[in-house]
C-alpha cells in the first residue's frame, strides 16, 4: 500500500477535478484506473491536525492535536496510528516527509520502521540550528543575523519533492526486490505546493508562458501586498498559474512513484491512495493561504484510490467523504481488522453505486488560540448544505450556511443563520450531538505520552514565514472537558 499526501492541494486545481490546465497527468491516470471521490473533506485547514486525522482516522477533537506547540503535544495526542496496527500485522512500514510539522516531536512516526525527514534542506537546517544555539548561548548577534539570512533562503521555495521521492523509491526497491512476499505500507508526504508558489523550471512558465507583468509572488500568507482582493486580474491569473505549476511539478514526482511500481511489477498488487491534508484560499472569500477558515477551498481535498485487481476503474463517487475514512478503508483492503469505534467508514461499499449518503455529517475544526482574540471554527458538511460556526473570544458565536444544491462550489455569498431561527436551533442540536459523540470517542482513547519538545527560534521564524503564527499558545493544561471544537485553546480571563 502507498499513501501519498500532497500538502496544500485544493482538489479543483487538479485536471481530473475540472481544472482546464492539465496540471496532473499522474493523478489523472490514477483516477482513470481507479476511483475518484468528488467531495472529500479534510478535518482541518492546516498540516499538523489534518495529518494526525489522516493517519489515525480520528477527528481533531478526538485525537486532541489542534495547536502547534510541541511542548504539550504529548499531553494532547490520543489514538493509534494505522502504521502501528499494520506493523503488528507483519507489514514493512516506511514514511518519508518534507515538512517540520510531521517530525516525531509532534507525535508522528509511530509504527514506522523508517520515518525520515527527507529533503535537501534537512541536514543543513540541523546544522543551522546547531550554529543558532551556539550563537545564542554566547550572544553573537552578527552570527545570528547571518543564520537568519541563510535560513530564509534555505526553506522558502526550495524544491524538495524530488529528494523525498528518491529516498522513498530506494526504500521501495529494496522492499519489493528484497522481501517480495512481505506486504508493505509506504507513506509519502510532499510539501512543495505550499506557498510560496515558486515552481522549478519548466513548471514556472508551464501554464502562463506569455505573462510579462511585474508580479513576483513571495510568501502570500504574510504581508505581501501583491496578492490581495482587487488586484489586477491578469496578475491574479498568473498567481493561479504559479500555484498550478507547483501542482504540475509535484504531480511529476508522483508519476515517478507510479512508474517505479510498474517497473517493479508491483502496480497490479498495490493499493495507491492520493490525497491532501487541506486546500488553499485563493481569494475565494477574500482570504489567502490556509489555517484561517473552513470554507470549501480550505477543506476540499482530492481523494483517489487505485487497486487494479480489487477496485473498479473509472468510477467517480459523489457522496461526501472525509480523510478519516482513509484508515478504515486501508484496514478493509489490507484484510487487517480495524479497531472498534473508529468514526470513519470503509469506503469500498460506495464504489459499486457512487451514490449520495444524504444523512452523514462531516466535521472539520480549526482552533487559533494565538489570535487576538482567540478564534475557533467548526464546520458541519453534508450532502446538501455546509454550516460553519465562528467564534472569537467571548463574543457570541455566529453561523453561516451554504446551500450546496444551489451553490455546490460555495462561490456565492453564504446565508447568515440566526440562533433563534428554526435552522439555528437545529444547528445547535446537531452540534450537541456531534459534541457528545466526539467526547465519548475521546474518553476511550489513551493519551500517548512522551517527552516535551520545543521549537528553536530559527524554526519558529521559518514557520511564521509560512503563515503559521501564534504557535506559543496552547490548550489549558489538564483540561479534558473542553473539546477543540469548543475552542480548547481559549483561556478565560
Amino acid at each position: 500500500m502507498v499513501l501519498i499526501s500532497l500538502d496544500t492541494l485544493r482538489a479543483d486545481r487538479l485536471s481530473c477535478y475540472g481544472n482546464p490546465h492539465r496540471t496532473s497527468p499522474a493523478a489523472d491516470r490514477l483516477a482513470e484506473e481507479g476511483v475518484l471521490f468528488e467531495r472529500a473533506l479534510s478535518t482541518s485547514s492546516w498540516t499538523l491536525p489534518a495529518h494526525v486525522s489522516m493517519l489515525t482516522g480520528l477527528p481533531v477533537s478526538a485525537h486532541g492535536v489542534c495547536h502547534g506547540n510541541p511542548a504539550t503535544i504529548a499531553d494532547s495526542l490520543r489514538g493509534e496510528f494505522v502504521s502501528e496496527r499494520l506493523g503488528r500485522a507483519g507489514y514493512a512500514t516506511a514514511g518519508f516527509y518534507t515538512c517540520l510539522w510531521l517530525e516525531p516531536r509532534f507525535g508522528f512516526g509511530g509504527g514506522f520502521d523508517t520515518w525520515e525527514h527527507a529533503s535537501r534542506s534537512t541536514e543543513r537546517a540541523r546544522e543551522l540550528r546547531r550554529r543558532w544555539e551556539e550563537a545564542s548561548g554566547i550572544g553573537d548577534e552578527e552570527e545570528i543575523r547571518r543564520i537568519q539570512a541563510e535560513s530564509g533562503e534555505l526553506t522558502v521555495g526550495m524544491p524538495e519533492a524530488e529528494e523525498c521521492v528518491d529516498r522513498a523509491l530506494a526504500w521501495l526497491d529494496g522492499q519489493v526486490r528484497g522481501e517480495p512476499e512481505r506486504p508493505f505500507f509506504l507513506f509519502l508526504h510532499l510539501f512543495d505546493i505550499h506557498d510560496p508558489y515558486r515552481p522549478p523550471e519548466p513548471w514556472d512558465r508551464a501554464f502562463d508562458p506569455d505573462y510579462r507583468g511585474d508580479i513576483r509572488v513571495g510568501t502570500i500568507q504574510g504581508s505581501d501586498p501583491t496578492f490581495r482582493p482587487g488586484m489586477d486580474p491578469r496578475d491574479f491569473e498568473h498567481v493561479l498559474a504559479l500555484y498550478d505549476g507547483e501542482i504540475g511539478w509535484v504531480d511529476s514526482q508522483v508519476g515517478r512513484v507510479l512508474d517505479r511500481l510498474e517497473r517493479l511489477g508491483a502496480a497490479g498488487d498495490t493499493l495507491v491512495v492520493l490525497t491532501s491534508d487541506h486546500g488553499e484560499e485563493l481569494l475565494d472569500h477574500g482570504g489567502r493561504g490556509h489555517h484561517r477558515n473552513l470554507y470549501r477551498e480550505s477543506v476540499h481535498v482530492p481523494l483517489i484510490l487505485r487497486f487494479p485487481r480489487v477496485l473498479p476503474a473509472g468510477v467517480r463517487v459523489s457522496s461526501p467523504v472525509s480523510i478519516i475514512d482513509i484508515v478504515p478503508t486501508l484496514h478493509a483492503l489490507a484484510g487487517v481488522p480495524a479497531p472498534a469505534g473508529l468514526p470513519g467508514r470503509d469506503l469500498t461499499p460506495l464504489l459499486g453505486r457512487g451514490a449520495e449518503d444524504p444523512g452523514r455529517v462531516l466535521l472539520s475544526e480549526l482552533v487559533m488560540p494565538g489570535q487576538d482574540p482567540p478564534r475557533w471554527q467548526v464546520s458541519l458538511y453534508r450532502a446538501d448544505e455546509h454550516l460553519i460556526v465562528h467564534q472569537a473570544g467571548t463574543a457570541s458565536a455566529r453561523a453561516e450556511r451554504f446551500d450546496l444544491s444551489a451553490d455546490p462550489m460555495e462561490r456565492g455569498a453564504s446565508e447568515p443563520v440566526s440562533w433563534e431561527s428554526e435552522r439555528g436551533r437545529a444547528l445547535a442540536l446537531e452540534l450537541d450531538r456531534v459534541r457528545a459523540r466526539v467526547r465519548a470517542l475521546r474518553a476511550g482513547l489513551a493519551q500517548r505520552g512522551g517527552a516535551a519538545a520545543s521549537l528553536s527560534e530559527q524554526e519558529m521564524a521559518q514557520l511564521e514565514a509560512l503563515g503559521y503564527t501564534g504557535l506559543e499558545a496552547e490548550p489549558e493544561a489538564g483540561d479534558q472537558t473542553r473539546l477543540c471544537l469548543d475552542g480548547c485553546g481559549w483561556r478565560e480571563e
